[in-house]
């Protein structure tokens, strides 16, 4: 299985004229774009070293964080290439960017509402919160996995 990861910054300017930085899972000459969620100007990206210039504000918080993302995404490759798994970009895509494989919906839910009440939002608690109790009663368990979740979409 021969796949590549690299980080780049994708040519669709937003309205404000910056850059999203993504990382490139590539596969059999096929690419998906895995979006980290911030955007620089075309003057703050280093082609060459494919790192964000000192002259953005926290770049080095910045680079850190693509570094992270790179070696996270890398080590799943790795992982993936170990197991003989033949699987596309997509798949990859997908097996790198969902992370909570083993957790219960109602767990993540659980998590999230201890969030929202360490955050002091209570309105918002209160309406999940309703949301979270009408769907149990609707599965009449509470044992949904995530990965289960995605096989049925």
């Amino acid at each position: 299985m021969s796949s590549n990861a690299i980080i780049t910054l994708r040519k669709k300017p937003n309205k404000l004229g910056l850059f999203p930085l993504a990382i490139r899972v590539t596969k059999n000459r096929k690419s998906n774009y895995i979006y980290i969620g911030h955007y620089v100007s075309l003057k703050d990206w280093d082609e060459k070293k494919k790192m964000v210039r000192k002259s953005f504000p926290n770049a080095d918080y910045l680079n850190n964080l693509l570094a992270c993302t790179l070696s996270e995404t890398l080590k799943v490759l790795l992982e993936l290439q170990t197991n003989n798994t033949d699987i596309s970009s997509k798949q990859i895509k997908k097996e790198i960017t969902f992370k909570d494989n083993g957790k219960s919906f109602f767990e993540v839910a659980d998590i999230h509402m201890k969030e929202l009440l360490a955050n002091n939002k209570f309105s918002r608690l209160s309406v999940d919160k309703a949301y979270l109790d009408h769907l149990l009663n609707f599965a009449q368990s509470s044992d949904f996995l995530f990965k289960t979740l995605m096989k049925r979409f």
